[in-house]
């Protein structure tokens, strides 16, 4: 059931609680929810000071880097990479995040009751329906609860003007089809799960779509906010961006896992933080040597093919996207057989440090597989 201003968008005697909504009533219900006069305006969140979390001077190149959250102050924050999810606790985490948002739609789902907060990063309508699901088992709520849920992220994606009737002489990749987008699918599986869904789901941000949207001088539409933070402890929203070596740890494996695990057929998020020991465990995840040659295909890309072939988004992409691709598939390259990177099978662990950084927690013989840290840790 889905809440606004503590009360129910839809009435009682007009609930549709059913797990096949047609397409119109979806349709209805998001239209609803971006009409609200509560929602209707994410100014105030938007116009909010960016919150950057950085790694601090000095810190550059150590494993274990001292992590600020733009202050210059240290906090124990979790940074959730595309289709993961991580639930934190206000007894060790302050802040929770994701960032990097175009066509992706940031969910966070916060239990007031205990302060438990669940942060995913969904990019597709595949993962909606068992990841919200996930999500609200980690916050440990009763039916009962109403659930903070804030949405930060999935812009307006289809074109205002069809640039293919001012200029013939585009690209194929220019003249993508102007209606869906990848965004509303999103929104629209998303408020689907919260509607047909016993539990209760109280929107307090909806910074999406229309109210998201912004034109760049290239006149391509693109997203006002990619990230955002919240404050477990006290459930305030910020928006947020998060320094490349911030978005730790193990990043670079863990977009590793995301991209070899795509035809798995599972239709869950990964979770690789653990709430009640505050720490990473990235599960091992195997990919076939044919990875190393698609890895070559795409390190000789320039940089106008690497966002045709790999982004939803080619006009919205911050340049951090570039050097993540270059950094995951370059690693590819180098390690092509999956045993280097989980030796033995065993998943990668690693432990928060005294300045919020992470250390890798060796197994076996360290020395047999140290990797290039300075590669992986971002």
């Amino acid at each position: 059931m889905i809440f606004v201003a503590d009360e129910l968008l839809v009435q009682e005697e007009e609930q549709i609680i059913d797990h096949n909504l047609s397409k119109s009533q979806t349709f209805a219900l998001l239209d609803k929810l971006l009409e609200h006069p509560y929602l209707s305006s994410s100014k105030t969140f938007k116009e909010k000071p960016i919150l950057e979390i950085k790694v601090l001077p000095g810190a550059k190149g150590q494993y274990d880097k001292a992590l600020s959250q733009g202050d210059g102050s240290t906090r124990n924050f979790v940074y959730v990479l595309q289709r993961e999810y991580a639930c934190a606790s206000p007894s060790l985490v302050e802040l929770i995040g994701t960032d990097e948002a175009t066509t992706c739609i940031g969910l966070a789902i916060r239990n007031p009751e205990s302060g438990l907060t669940s942060v995913g990063h969904l990019d597709c309508e595949r993962y909606v329906a068992q990841g919200v699901r996930q999500m609200v088992t980690s916050v440990r709520a009763h039916e009962d609860t109403l659930l903070q849920v804030h949405l930060v992220g999935g812009y307006d994606d289809t074109e205002i003007i069809n640039k293919t009737e001012t200029n013939s002489e585009m690209s194929e990749s220019d003249q993508r089809p102007t209606c869906g987008g990848y965004s509303k699918p999103l929104a629209l599986k998303l408020v689907e799960a919260f509607h047909c869904s016993s539990y209760k789901f109280c929107i307090q941000t909806m910074c999406i779509l229309q109210h998201n949207t912004g034109i760049a001088s290239s006149g391509h539409t693109v997203p006002l906010v990619r990230g955002f933070v919240i404050q477990t402890r006290t459930g305030q929203i910020m928006p947020a961006k998060f320094d490349a070596d911030a978005r730790g740890p193990d990043g670079t494996i863990r977009h590793i896992c995301l991209s070899t695990a795509s035809t798995d057929g599972k239709d869950e998020l990964r979770a690789p933080y653990d709430t009640v020991l505050d720490r990473f465990v990235i599960a091992p995840c195997k990919w076939s040597l044919t990875w190393k040659f698609y890895a070559l295909e795409v390190l000789r890309m320039s940089d106008a093919e690497l966002l045709a072939n790999c982004s939803t988004s080619p006009y919205a992409e911050s340049p951090d996207f570039l050097e993540d691709m270059r950094r995951t598939y370059a690693y590819l390259w180098q390690y092509p057989e999956w045993r280097h990177t989980f030796p033995r099978g065993e998943p990668r662990v690693f432990t928060r440090s005294v300045t919020g950084g992470w250390i890798r927690q060796s197994s076996g013989n360290r020395d047999d597989y140290m990797l290039d840290l300075s590669n992986e840790s971002s």
